[in-house]
């Protein structure tokens, strides 16, 4: 907020405010490697508080200050997070450019400390990264990426990932730093963080061919035999930097996301090798660690896109042990998104049909579809369900 209200400043938020100053003050004021930058910064700020209130709550040296080598102590994490959200908007610009210096100087530490030993200011680091534009945190990933796996202390990959969900907030695939091939540098870094599977995903979307989303299969209104099976190439959007080791970890990943399975089903419409890779996964028992939501839009796009063909990679044994436990008689239906599932499971079945000991299978997920658009289609109360 760019003036803060006077009101705002009760005699309850007060003390907070002046044992956050007071303490901050000290960790950017008192050490002599504070760079003059911070002085005009903390200036500035100590001015908003004083014109808000006529008296600067940081005046008298009553709160002794912890030194500018070490991190805020766990005890006072609290004070300056409410204090910096009553002062601060992360969404101003004139909020932004006026602690600008303070994030730049942090940024910095955090810059050295992975290049130098372990992170000592995880919490000092964080607590200034929601107020630093998309510059100094991409400066950050590109430090993470630039160093040993081995440094990367557990406080440092959970400051990474807080930087990386505050870049997802403005995150454009246009930027213009085309940030597509540092994101799967990070990836080495950090294979296991939905935020950077999700910003993958946002940055390669706009070149990879639509998922499937549950309505009837594609292929009888396109055939994807026709198209080249490779993605397209444009300049600095070549997808060609989605490199095979990638698209292997994504496969050998023991849990997915929603990420996961957008990111995989597009990549099957793309590539028919990719297609059969999965199908090899699949049949080799792995899937099993893999929750069944996010596994059945890859499915039907291997269905979808392979036509025919698919059928016959895949082995009757392992189709039926993935969708036999989900007939209507082994689950509760309100437990699933049965609406997705259904959509899913029915047309799966339809492409299923020439498995001759599958009757049985598809009649029980065809009558579990139809359940389901029973109770979404439903009318007025008193309705025969049966005629709708």
């Amino acid at each position: 907020m760019e003036n803060l209200a006077v009101d705002v400043l009760s005699p309850l938020v007060i003390p907070v405010l002046a044992r956050f100053a007071a303490k901050l003050a000290g960790k950017l004021l008192a050490s002599s490697d504070a760079p003059p930058l911070l002085e005009g910064a903390w200036e500035t700020l100590e001015g908003r508080w004083r014109s808000a209130e006529g008296v600067c709550p940081i005046e008298g040296d009553i709160y002794p200050c912890p030194s500018m080598s070490g991190d805020l102590p766990d005890t006072v994490q609290e004070d300056p997070c409410v204090s910096l959200d009553i002062s601060l908007d992360p969404s101003s610009e004139v909020d932004r450019t006026m602690v600008s210096s303070i994030c730049t100087y942090w940024t910095e530490c955090f810059e050295a400390s992975i290049q130098s030993g372990p992170l000592q200011m995880g919490r000092s680091i964080k607590l200034w990264l929601r107020y630093a534009d998309s510059s100094n945190l991409l400066n950050i990933i590109d430090q993470a990426c630039d160093v040993d796996n081995a440094v990367l202390t557990p406080s440092a990959l959970e400051v990474l990932e807080f930087a990386l969900a505050i870049l997802k907030g403005s995150f454009i695939c246009a930027n213009s730093r085309n940030p597509i091939s540092q994101l799967l540098r990070l990836y080495r870094v950090l294979p296991d963080s939905e935020v950077l599977e999700e910003m993958i995903v946002v940055a390669v979307t706009s070149h990879l061919p639509p998922f499937h989303d549950g309505w009837a299969p594609r292929a009888k209104t396109l055939d994807f035999s026709l198209l080249p099976r490779h993605l397209p190439t444009s300049g600095k959007s070549q997808l060609g930097i989605l490199p095979a080791v990638f698209v292997s970890r994504l496969f050998q990943k023991a849990i997915w996301n929603e990420s996961t399975s957008h990111i995989v089903s597009r990549l099957v419409y793309a590539q028919s090798n990719v297609a059969r890779e999965f199908v090899a996964r699949f049949n080799s028992g792995a899937r099993t660690t893999i929750p069944f939501e996010p596994l059945l839009p890859a499915v039907h796009a291997v269905l979808d896109s392979l036509g025919g063909d698919a059928i016959d990679l895949f082995h009757e044994t392992v189709v039926i042990a993935l969708f036999n436990p989900r007939q209507p008689a082994a689950k509760n239906m309100q437990r699933l998104a049965v609406g997705q599932f259904a959509l899913e499971s029915v047309c799966i079945a339809s492409r299923l049909q020439s498995f001759s000991s599958l009757a049985d299978l598809v009649t029980g997920l065809a009558e579990r579809g139809l359940q389901w658009a029973v109770r979404h289609f439903s009318g007025p109360e008193g309705e025969d369900e049966e005629d709708q």
